[in-house]
């Protein structure tokens, strides 16, 4: 008995140690976990120098992709290798002689200017590339931008044109690269431009008018033949009501494709919303560019996006969803209009692509009867060709430039129930309604099979009228298309 107490002691004190033991290991772990993971980051090209930059770290502490620890200048050396090669030599001359910098830093600076002009006078090939047609845009957007930039591309690539495209990302977002499903579509006919060649294009496309606030220096080394188009598919305030910011202003836009191309742009908006968006708000910019008088609407394929049939839904459930970024600007703005339009109902099922964090924060939790799939999890075809009706109210305050998802719905034979300020668009090929009324627009369609396939008729003959992918050729001959 009298070996208990010690004995007992003992193994108490060796079980404390070993936890104690495990504890910090766990703890130092996490730690080197954490740590690893924030190398990587920073490590990360097209990363590192921006979010150091922006940290107001001093120095990267990996930077596995080129030479400098100052993120200031990693961050120019990267813009020049984006083509921003005049800017970032007279960025690396401030920094070079800046005497408040440390010597690292402006060691750094004079290096990579040393690098950058000596590329500055590389000879250019005597060769010229000839190509049809040349996108601009931000090729790492994940939403409708995207989207609409690969029907496009496609849809040249099948009539045999030859299309380059130059990423050139929005200033104020952190580059995060070329969309997988872009590289994808990469071949013969569709290549990324070639910032060590020379080009002549028939018609250059700017498709995301913040891809044209800052243009790549090298451009200077294309010529256009036809037009430069400007297709405003963002409007320059991200809205008109409330807190609104501004994403970029047309006369800097202008003077930026002058400076490059020494040629002015002609600015088409993707429809009636923003056009009469920009004619109300901007009149004294639109006064001082070439403002088109045709828009220009996105296209699809209908003919592929078409499902076969309406779906059957053995447990007798009215099946409603919507798809898009998980956006504060693509909700309603409340509770009760999210509850009102995607309702909190066992007879209903509702079914969400691209997330649903911004509902959630409002709901505090998300009902029972949501189902909610990450961004491209599916695709959107696949996703919409299981809906009884597309159900979709945005902010009040947004202004949406075109409405991609809504005509996707209408290309598949879904019904679309929305609010008044997309008829200027789409007219009655959609059904309107608010928040508060939209479920009882949808079983008044749902009520008489007649009614249902004649909301799907107007919506196919909308899209046919105005997306249809075989009217984008015209288009482009219009504007200069040699063939």
């Amino acid at each position: 008995m009298l070996l208990i107490g010690p004995l007992g002691g003992w193994l108490l004190g060796a079980w404390l140690t070993t936890a104690l033991a495990v504890a910090v290991g766990v703890v130092v772990t996490a730690i080197l976990a954490v740590a690893s993971i924030g190398l990587e980051v920073f490590a990360t090209p097209g990363v590192g120098p921006r979010l150091a930059e922006r940290l107001n770290i001093r120095f990267i502490p990996a930077q596995r992709h080129n030479l400098y620890r100052s993120p200031r200048v990693a961050r120019h050396v990267e813009r020049g290798a984006a083509g921003h090669r005049q800017r970032a030599i007279a960025h690396l001359e401030t920094l070079a002689g800046d005497r408040s910098a440390g010597r690292t830093e402006r060691r750094d600076a004079a290096s990579a200017l040393a690098e950058l002009r000596r590329q500055a006078t590389t000879p250019l090939p005597p060769e010229i590339i000839r190509v049809d047609v040349m996108m601009i845009s931000d090729f790492g957007l994940s939403g409708g931008t995207t989207t609409s930039n690969l029907t496009e591309i496609a849809t040249q690539s099948a009539a045999g044109l030859s299309t380059v495209l130059v990423h050139n990302r929005n200033p104020d977002f952190l580059d995060e690269g070329i969309d997988l499903r872009v590289r994808a579509a990469l071949d013969d006919r569709t290549r990324l431009f070639d910032f060590g060649s020379r080009y002549e294009c028939d018609v250059l496309v700017i498709k995301y008018p913040p891809s044209a606030r800052e243009l790549p220096d090298l451009l200077e080394r294309v010529t256009v033949s036809g037009e430069i188009l400007v297709i405003v598919n963002q409007t320059p305030l991200t809205g008109y009501h409330g807190d609104s910011k501004v994403v970029y202003r047309i006369d800097e836009c202008v003077a930026e494709i002058e400076r490059v191309f020494d040629k002015a742009p002609l600015w088409m908006p993707v429809g009636p919303s923003v056009r009469t968006v920009l004619e109300r708000h901007h009149s004294d910019e639109l006064s001082r560019i070439r403002w088109s008088a045709d828009d220009w609407y996105e296209l699809i394929d209908v003919d592929t996006w078409q499902r076969e049939r309406r779906p059957v839904h053995d447990d007798g459930r009215i099946v409603i969803g919507r798809h898009g970024r998980d956006s504060v600007w693509k909700w309603p703005a409340n509770r009760d209009d999210i509850l009102a339009a995607y309702p909190d109902d066992p007879n209903v099922q509702v079914e969400i692509l691209g997330g649903a964090v911004v509902p959630r924060r409002l709901l505090k939790r998300l009902p029972g009867n949501w189902n909610v799939r990450a961004f491209g999890s599916l695709s959107p075809q696949e996703f919409l060709a299981g809906l009884d009706a597309f159900v979709y109210f945005p902010h009040p305050d947004m202004t949406e430039a075109f409405g991609r998802t809504i005509v996707e719905a209408l290309a598949v034979g879904v019904p679309v129930v929305t609010d008044e300020r997309f008829t200027g668009l789409f007219g009655d090929a959609i059904n309107v309604a608010t928040p508060h009324d939209s479920m009882a627009r949808v079983r008044e369609l749902l009520s008489d099979p007649a009614v249902y396939e004649e909301a799907v008729q107007r919506g196919r003959r909308w899209v046919l009228a105005h997306c249809d992918v075989h009217q984008h050729l015209e288009r482009l001959r219009g504007f200069g298309l040699s063939r």
